[in-house]
């Protein structure tokens, strides 16, 4: 949309601007306030080969009057610094008066504590190292820089990087009273902009940079008295956006309450997950929510969520809610870091889980390219358990497990916090305590106490006589066959002798919680594929052979595999296979057949590209009907690299199941899919908005059409120009043979919910002037050219007879083109044959024309 009177303008500056590439802006020495600093630095910092030695002395120093901090050198911050309080703005960067400190010595900042803002600061052109102390036990310090209520800026040029091992970029966290954040660039891990429960305002700005876990508008207490502006011009968020959160550390406040006035405006990057007013969709709201989405990569959005009151949604201009995506999108199949992946597909979006040690998260992505990217949201999270293995998702209806039962179920491995040699492992399941929220409260089944997970309960033994519950249980999964409902799971057998051996067993069960069958045995291993592992350090103890990881498979022709794996995850001959069900009876063991070979296995040479140890997948269908798994492998010559999670295609037919188009072989890294985008529009993604406003439905113009009485008229046909919206002042203005007309609606008929705006008096003579046709409204106080059209009679001529559902018109078309010649011929006795309507027709067209001196007479086409 142009701004009338503004195109010259517009067009002069951009023509100024684009021999113009201006080199970063650093400021002169001689015109403020500078110290250096770097560590071990002795001097008074007053220049790079002098400098100061502390941080926090180097903020102190320049606070009073304001002024630069120019990091000259390796900078640490091993404890909490927390400078004196200043009103002027002090900068903190490592590009200063042409030098760039970070290129020539190695300048940064490395963060294994905190730093407190205590005045209005900026940070730029500079590398932020986050890091962990030495002999720490934790890879996830979450070290923080706290504005506590002062105007941080975060600018162009922040390098983020993660030292010695350390798993969490720096986060932003205790923003208070009347917050002012602005960020840039850089990689954050968890940005919150106010901590405080005082009543205040939080301002964010957000140009660029990568926000690894949620963005938090306001923070995690109970209850806020706040108003928030935030607008979002760039940036990747990988957790998504919310306003609170209300819990902390899998602590859910009570009772808790947004009070304030919130504007939320998305003008640009990518939001990977959530954007919404409310983590877990707790809490209650009042003021108002108005959310405006402009641009930026919607599509990427899982879900739009509001409070149910006061709450707005405004739809920009160029954003069209009810329009289904299109595009697609090339992604890498390795696609984020992570053991036991489980991935499924429910209601238009896609979840990924993985094992975890003493929580689990859930990944919820709209596209399955953005599987890779989009963070996850713990959903359990645990202090009396550890070893939470195999993660999976199943939903049940009451039929299947009992009135009152039916809904969403995760069952899990875990081990007691002794258990050291896995021998405790029990399977356990929780609930989704919020319906079909996946994204919500999970806990235990029965009571519905969050967090709280529930063991299950065997009623049968083993065939060695031990009870199921007494011994090692993990990897369970659910199989629908023939209407019923199966379990499938990995116990073992003979553990610490030399007969030790994993086993898949199926079983029929009454409740999530509670398996009444008798579980039976219908995979062990037997071929040399599956016991890479096995062995014993001649002391006692013995790795086991091992068959796990079982899932179904189902295909189109009603054929149903068990997928698992085999051999030891800690070797790199970690391989898929399946058994095919062959019998009538899937609880006996001659009904399946296994394939003696697997279909996914390392290949025999390995490099440092490869992907060794490939298993443990999980399968689904995408939105298109195509079938993928998600498995787990290492990448290079040995296990050291830990466990990624990779995607590939599956086809299943009656005789086999085959991954990929790389063969028996995983491909190596860098292989790559095209999938489609998430075809649900942005309205369907819409949930609890009080209110919608559609500014995208823009008057526009979308078409012509010709009406021949005693002269001629082109009707240019209007979309939206009496929809009661955000435009006014909706008027159409003609451009014809030097001379201006204008039309209002009210001046037009509607023809099938267009308006014609027509301009009449076009003589056969004029055919081939163009009539030039702007469309013009006022939209929030400017006038805009909303649409523009030029449009002849010929051009009108020449596309009916482009096409061929007009085949009937075509002669009268070319009698009108004739006609239209010798007028033009006779007005115009110098024009040549070139200029004439008749000069664009084609031999088969001119056949077409009337043989009789008189033409027909039509009063319309």
């Amino acid at each position: 949309m142009l701004k009338k009177h503004r195109i010259v303008a517009l067009i002069l500056s951009v023509l100024l601007a684009l021999p113009l590439i201006p080199a970063p802006i650093t400021a002169n020495a001689a015109d403020a306030n500078v110290v250096y600093v770097k560590d071990n630095g002795t001097g008074d910092g007053t220049s790079a080969a002098s400098p100061l030695g502390s941080l926090k002395t180097a903020i102190n120093t320049v606070s009073s009057t304001g002024g630069t901090v120019v990091v000259c050198g390796p900078t640490s911050i091993s404890s909490g610094v927390v400078p004196n309080s200043h009103t002027k703005k002090v900068t903190v960067t490592s590009l200063y008066d042409g030098t760039d400190y970070a290129k020539t010595a190695n300048a940064k900042i490395v963060f294994t504590a905190n730093i407190a803002i205590r005045g209005p600061m900026e940070f730029n052109n500079i590398t932020l190292a986050a890091s962990v102390k030495s002999g720490a036990t934790s890879m996830y310090p979450y070290c923080q820089i706290k504005p506590s209520g002062y105007e941080l800026i975060l600018g162009d040029g922040i390098n983020s990087t993660l030292e010695n091992g350390c798993e969490t970029y720096l986060s932003i966290t205790e923003g208070a009273n009347n917050q002012k954040i602005t960020i840039n660039s850089g990689h954050w891990q968890r940005v919150r902009g106010n901590d405080d429960n005082t009543s205040s305002s939080v301002d964010f700005t957000i140009n660029g940079g990568t926000f690894h876990e949620k963005l938090l508008l306001a923070g995690e207490k109970a209850n806020y008295t706040t108003d928030v502006t935030a607008v979002i011009n760039g940036g990747e968020f990988l957790g998504g956006i919310y306003l609170a959160a209300f819990e902390k550390d899998g602590t859910f406040q009570p009772n808790p309450s947004f009070t304030g006035n919130v504007s939320i405006t998305v003008n640009g990057g990518n939001i990977y997950g959530p954007l919404s007013w409310s983590y877990k969709h707790l809490g209650t709201f009042s003021g108002t929510y108005n959310v405006t989405l402009n641009g930026g990569g919607l599509h990427h959005i899982t879900e739009i969520y509001a409070p149910e009151t006061g709450s707005t949604l405004t739809f920009g201009k160029d954003v069209d809610p009810s329009a289904v995506i299109e595009g697609e999108e090339i992604f890498s199949t390795c696609l984020r870091t992570g053991a036991d992946p489980y991935v499924f597909y429910h209601n238009g979006m896609y979840y990924f889980t993985s094992t975890g040690d003493t929580s689990i998260g859930l990944a919820c992505a709209a596209n399955l390219s953005d599987l890779g990217k989009a963070a996850k949201t713990t959903i359990f999270t645990t202090k009396s358990y550890k070893n939470a293995w195999s993660p999976e998702i199943h939903h049940f209806t009451d039929e299947e497990v009992g009135a009152g039962n039916g809904g969403w179920y995760m069952f899990l491995g875990l081990s007691a916090t002794s258990d050291v040699d896995f021998s405790g492992q029990r399977e356990y399941v929780l609930k989704c305590l919020d319906g079909d929220y996946l994204l919500g409260r999970w806990g235990h089944p029965i009571t519905g106490e969050v967090n709280e997970p529930l063991m299950i309960e065997f009623t049968y033994s083993n065939e060695q006589g031990t009870n199921y519950n007494d011994i090692f249980c993990a990897g369970m999964s659910i199989l629908r066959l023939d209407g019923k409902v199966y379990m499938t799971f990995v116990s073992e057998i003979d553990r610490g002798n030399s007969n030790f051996h994993q086993t898949i067993n199926i079983v029929e069960f009454e409740t999530p919680w509670n398996i009444t069958g008798e579980p039976v045995v219908i995979c062990k291993p037997d071929y040399d594929w599956e016991e890479h592992g096995y062995a014993t350090d001649g002391n006692g103890k013995w790795w086991p052979k091992v068959v796990e990881g079982c899932s179904p498979v189902y295909g189109d022709d009603g054929s149903v595999y068990l997928m698992y794996t085999g051999s030891g995850y800690w070797t790199t001959w970690y391989a898929l296979g399946y058994m095919k069900y062959t019998g009538t009876d899937p609880l006996d063991p001659a009904s399946w057949t296994k394939n003696p070979d697997p279909i996914l296995q390392k290949k025999e040479t390995l490099t440092s590209t490869s992907v060794n140890g490939c298993g443990h997948g999980s399968y689904f269908t995408d939105a298109n009907g195509d079938m993928w798994v998600c498995y787990h492998g290492y990448i290079g010559t040995d296990t050291s690299s830990g466990r990624s999670a990779f995607l590939e295609r599956i086809y299943v037919s009656h005789d086999e199941v085959s991954i990929g188009e790389a063969g028996k072989n995983p491909p190596d890294i860098g292989h790559t899919q095209t999938t489609a985008f998430n075809y649900l529009p942005l309205e369907a993604r819409a949930n609890g908005f009080a209110s919608t406003s559609y500014a995208s439905e823009v008057p526009q113009i979308e078409g012509a059409s010709l009406t021949l009485t005693n002269s001629i008229a082109i009707n240019f046909m209007v979309k939206n120009a009496k929809v009661d919206g955000r435009y006014s002042n909706i008027r159409m203005v003609f451009e014809f043979d030097g001379k201006t007309e204008e039309r209002l609606p009210a001046d037009c008929r509607d023809i099938e919910g267009l308006t014609a705006f027509s301009f009449y008096n076009i003589t056969p003579a004029m055919m081939t002037k163009t009539v030039k046709a702007t469309l013009y409204a006022t939209f929030e106080g400017e006038e805009y050219v909303l649409d523009t059209l030029d449009y002849s009679i010929t051009d009108y001529f020449y596309d009916i007879l482009a096409n061929d559902e007009y085949a009937d018109l075509h002669t009268l078309i070319v009698d009108m083109l004739n006609y239209g010649a010798e007028t033009q011929k006779y007005v115009d006795p110098d024009c040549t044959d070139a200029q004439l309507p008749n000069a664009g027709l084609k031999d088969p067209q001119k056949i077409l024309a009337s043989t009789d001196a008189e033409l027909n007479n039509h009063i319309a086409i």
